[in-house]
C-alpha cells in the first residue's frame, strides 16, 4: 500500500539504466524521487533547496568518490543530516559505513526488499523528527 504522502529522495548514480531504474521503483511505491548523474550536480540540487529525506549515494561516480561528496555534504550544516543510504558494488561495505557514517550499505545488485526497507526507515525518522522531510 503506497504511504498517504510521497516521501522525496535523491538518487545519486552515473549510470543512467540504473538511475533510471532506482528512480522507478522509487515512484513505484508511492515515493518522489529526483536524480543526479554526478555528485557535483546532486551538491548542486542540495544546495539549491532540494531537501530529500534520504540520498541514495553510488560512490563510484565520474566527477568525485563517494567520500569526497560525504565530506562536502557533512561539511555543509544545510544538507549535513540527510540521512545517505549507499548503493554500490564496492567490497569493504562495513568499512565504507562505518567511515562514511551512512544509514546503509547495500551492494549491486541490489536486494531490493532490503533496500526498499532502508528507504521507509530513513523516511519515517525524517517525517518523525520534523514532519518536513515529505
Amino acid at each position: 500500500m503506497p504511504p498517504d504522502h510521497a516521501h522525496t529522495l535523491l538518487v545519486v548514480e552515473d549510470r543512467a539504466d540504473v538511475r533510471e531504474g532506482m528512480v522507478a521503483l522509487l515512484e513505484s511505491k508511492g515515493h518522489r524521487a529526483v536524480s543526479a548523474g554526478s555528485g557535483h550536480d546532486a551538491l548542486v540540487d542540495l544546495r539549491d533547496g532540494v531537501r530529500p529525506c534520504v540520498i541514495v549515494l553510488d560512490l563510484a561516480l565520474p566527477d568525485m568518490p563517494g567520500a569526497a561528496f560525504r565530506d562536502a555534504q557533512r561539511a555543509d550544516p544545510r544538507i549535513a543530516a540527510i540521512p545517505v543510504i549507499v548503493v554500490s558494488g564496492a567490497d569493504e561495505a562495513k568499512e565504507a559505513e562505518a567511515q562514511l557514517g551512512v544509514h546503509a550499505f547495500l551492494h549491486k545488485p541490489i536486494d531490493v526488499e532490503a533496500f526498499l526497507r532502508a528507504v521507509d526507515e530513513c523516511c519515517r525518522r525524517a517525517e518523525a523528527s520534523t514532519g518536513a522531510a515529505k
